[in-house]
């Protein structure tokens, strides 16, 4: 424990003198060769191995595809679900996109408030509507395989 204590002691030091001299960055660190002499060989290691790490990124960028339960997740697009009155009763039926704002907001100082001045259209006003089922929210067509959606 002591000498950890005495390691952290350390690199506290070497960071005020590193601050000193102006070094804030790991590309001024690996330029500046009088100041690696004069910090403590622990911190020389870390910020080596920084520096080193900085200039040959090993890291993946292109996207992972995803394979199996949440493909539908992954892959998902904006649709919704609107009201449709027929003779049978109120219906449910599936569209494409983002449903349509049905309210405004006016600026009031530095918050936005609800814009009760809109105009009423004579459409029938939005109803919520839960979609339920006994087996839950059908994340994956491979139901019958796992026998369970609730993984979440």
């Amino acid at each position: 424990m002591e000498r950890t204590v005495r390691d952290e002691m350390d690199m506290e030091e070497d960071l005020s003198k590193l601050y000193e001299r102006c070094m804030d960055n790991l590309l001024k660190w690996s330029l500046a060769a009088e100041v690696k002499v004069s910090v403590h060989g622990a911190t020389k290691r870390f910020l080596d191995a920084a520096a080193e790490e900085a200039r040959s990124p090993t890291t993946n960028e292109c996207t992972e595809k995803l394979d199996g339960l949440y493909e539908s997740v992954y892959n998902a697009r904006w649709h919704h679900v609107v009201g449709v009155l027929d003779g049978e009763g109120t219906g449910m039926e599936v569209e494409e996109g983002k449903p349509k704002q049905s309210w405004t907001y006016r600026e009031v100082g530095y918050t936005l408030e609800k814009d009760d001045g809109v105009e009423q259209s004579g459409a029938a006003p939005p109803r919520l509507m839960v979609l339920t089922s006994d087996k839950g929210w059908p994340y994956s067509w491979e139901w019958e395989e796992h026998k369970s959606t609730r993984d979440c």
